[in-house]
């Protein structure tokens, strides 16, 4: 279980996450596929679905092991708060620490919903600016 914002992760937790992201960090790094359904069979007319590379989910399973997301009740107000950022990425350049928290949490919290959500965040520049902040947020004063 994730600890609350207040708390938030550990210099070490920041490094890990870095450390995950390192082969994403570039804007031509291969995050993945969209799959389309099957056309026959038990999954015959389900949805499309995005195949994401492993090194995305390494770099997911990071930011749960090492408390970069938040627990969150969805809302309006939250929603708000993240789609102003979304909206431009530029902003993330001079926010906290919970403010990244909370952009990461609800880009993943969106896959589930909507096939190729974090990916359009890669390709939007958000996931990108979000961790370039965090590598900031991360160095030692």
């Amino acid at each position: 279980m994730n600890r609350n914002i207040a708390e938030g992760p550990t210099p070490a937790d920041i490094h890990a996450v870095l450390e995950a992201f390192e082969p994403l960090s570039t804007r031509s790094a291969d995050i993945g596929e969209f799959t389309a359904p099957a056309i026959d069979g038990p999954d015959a007319g389900d949805d499309m679905w995005f195949l994401y590379a492993d090194e995305v989910i390494d770099w997911i399973q990071a930011l749960h092991d090492h408390h970069m997301t938040c627990d969150f009740k969805p809302d309006h107000e939250w929603e708000l708060f993240v789609r102003h950022y979304v909206g431009d990425p530029l902003l993330l350049e001079s926010v906290d620490l919970e403010t990244i928290r909370k952009v990461l949490t609800d880009a993943l919290r969106w896959e589930g919903e909507v096939a190729g959500h974090l990916m359009a965040m890669f390709d939007q520049g958000v996931i990108h600016a979000a961790m370039r902040r965090l590598r900031i947020l991360g160095e030692p004063n």
